[in-house]
């Protein structure tokens, strides 16, 4: 403080003072503490309350050798704390990528690998309503990975099962899926009753399964700054009238349940054609429409002429590989040609798209009145890169039994596919090494 004593205030874990993060002495003094965590093995870092949440206006910092008031430096705190830290583990762990989940930053704070969540907010469902707005503004301020503690962090007495599967829901279409919570009521699955850990397993699946499409949503925000949740008026700016819905890449319409007692969800469509995930009805875009919502799942729409990657579920990202690799494509004849980019690389070593050890598939579909043909294409390599894959495909929107399908120019024999009237789901396999090409005739 001016007196030149350190400045110290009354908080939560009792009488305390802040480390000045601009002063080098102070910061290296503070890193330390990181290194030794990092020799037993932490790989990465949770920098709480680093608004500071209490940051008394008397405190002094030294920036480059001149003091400044605390409120002159408040809001670059965290950015700073997030700098120093970043900077430490490039230097000192050059072969991992930052880790570095702060609740404070400021814009420009991405550079430095911050993953940002929302606070300690109620766990109420008036603190859930909050969350897509949130999550659509700072991602259009160019921090992508902000999310929520799924469930809500502070108050309630009681456990509120429908709020914490709504919650969970909307964190399987958020950058992060991390529940969390006060101690009162557990944030994990596992502690509540059947009905809760059956329904939360099938939702944590889901997030597992579609592992390729989410990944290749950050290396795409990696390289152009686009962010992974987005504002429906990505689309179509005349649809885009308040936050209820938003995109996920841009297959993805996601319309979260944020109401207790909700069966139903309605839905603004954007312009196009839109599929229901769940049972796969098509419906013209441009319109409201409303759909099912049982709880457990979550009001999701996909867009004709959509390629969505995935794979089957594991139990951990460790075991994570596309070697059997799913292809959804939504077929409609509105849509004549579609063009897609899933992006894969050996999921750990820093600077992979710079060095160029990643790999693309490019996943196109042209349609010309009853043949649709699919083409998939990889470029570029790593060095754990499947050598070749075996794709699932399943095209969505098929409306007949197809005469013929031909992969890379031979007729495969019809008990090697399947179409389902049901959902109107066309069904096969295929391996892919460079290159694969479908024909479809219906």
């Amino acid at each position: 403080n001016s007196s030149g004593s350190v400045e110290t205030f009354d908080f939560y874990f009792g009488n305390t003072g802040l480390v000045d993060v601009f002063n080098s002495d102070a910061a290296n003094w503070f890193l330390d503490f990181y290194a030794r965590l990092a020799e037993q093995g932490v790989t990465g870092w949770w920098g709480d309350l680093g608004e500071p949440e209490v940051h008394p206006a008397t405190a002094l910092h030294n920036l480059d050798g001149r003091l400044v008031g605390a409120d002159e430096v408040h809001n670059a705190y965290g950015h700073q704390w997030a700098k120093i830290l970043y900077e430490h583990q490039v230097k000192t762990r050059p072969e991992l990528r930052p880790f570095i989940m702060m609740r404070s930053g400021f814009l420009g704070s991405q550079r430095y690998g911050m993953i940002p969540w929302t606070g300690d907010v109620s766990r109420s469902w008036g603190g859930l309503q909050g969350q897509v707005e949130l999550m659509l503004q700072m991602s259009t301020f160019g921090l992508a990975y902000i999310h929520s503690d799924l469930g809500g962090f502070a108050g309630g007495d009681t456990f509120d099962e429908e709020l914490y599967l709504r919650w969970l829901e909307f964190g399987a279409f958020t950058p992060v899926f991390r529940p969390h919570a006060q101690d009162n009521i557990a944030p994990e699955p596992v502690f509540h009753g059947q009905d809760v850990i059956d329904a939360a397993r099938d939702i944590i699946k889901l997030r597992y399964a579609l592992t390729p499409y989410n990944y290749s949503l950050s290396l795409e925000n990696t390289m152009t700054g686009a962010p992974l949740a987005r504002p429906v008026s990505f689309l179509d700016e005349s649809r885009f009238t308040d936050a209820k819905h938003y995109l996920w890449g841009e297959a993805f319409l996601v319309a979260p349940v944020k109401q207790a007692g909700v069966t139903e969800q309605t839905i603004a469509l954007p312009q196009g054609v839109w599929f229901d995930y769940w049972q796969k009805q098509k419906w013209d875009g441009e319109q409201t429409i409303s759909i099912a919502a049982p709880v457990g799942n979550l009001p999701l729409m996909v867009k004709a002429g959509s390629f969505v990657p995935s794979v089957p579920p594991t139990q951990h990202l460790k075991a994570y590989n596309t070697e059997n690799l799913h292809i959804a494509y939504y077929a409609d004849a509105s849509v004549a040609e579609s063009t897609y980019v899933m992006y894969e690389d050996d999921g750990a070593t820093p600077e992979t798209l710079g060095t160029g050890t990643y790999q693309s598939i490019i996943m196109s579909a042209a349609q010309r009145g009853k043949a649709l043909s699919l083409l998939l294409t990889t470029n570029g390599s790593y060095p754990s890169a499947p050598e070749q894959r075996m794709i699932h495909y399943t095209v969505y929107g098929v409306m007949e039994s197809p005469e013929r399908v031909v992969v890379d120019g031979n007729d495969i024999d019809k008990t090697q596919w399947s179409w389902e009237q049901a959902d109107n789901s066309l069904r096969f396999a295929a391996e892919l090494q460079r290159q694969a090409q479908v024909n479809i005739i219906l």
